[in-house]
């Protein structure tokens, strides 16, 4: 019988593999694959909506992926990505989805490192 893999499966890998190709400390993180960013942006941190611009909403919403920070600095981050562009880079047979997970990795890493 064929192994199936999840798509949990698929990022976990990715992910371990950023952590030990760039030799970076693996940290907790969430995946969400949404079909509107700035919504599902909003789920994670309603309270930016009172502090957001409408630039940051039109930003959000024309995104491929981004990073949500935690409430609190203890917390994992939440990397999103939208849901149509996974789709078609998985039709496309390209790997454009997988850099912008990774891109957004680095973010993350970035601000654990750095903060």
């Amino acid at each position: 019988m064929e192994e199936r893999w999840t798509i949990e499966d698929v990022v976990a890998g990715i992910l371990a593999d950023y952590f030990a190709t760039c030799n970076v400390e693996p940290f907790p993180v969430n995946i969400r694959i949404v079909e509107d960013m700035w919504q599902g942006y909003l789920e994670i941190r309603p309270d930016h909506a009172e502090k957001s611009s409408k630039d940051m909403e039109e930003f959000q919403k024309n995104n491929n992926g981004t990073a949500v920070p935690p409430k609190d600095y203890e917390d994992a981050f939440t990397i999103l990505l939208h849901k149509e562009y996974v789709e078609k880079s998985v039709e496309n047979n390209s790997a454009d989805w997988i850099g912008t997970l990774v891109h957004e990795a680095v973010h993350v890493n970035d601000f654990i490192q750095f903060s």
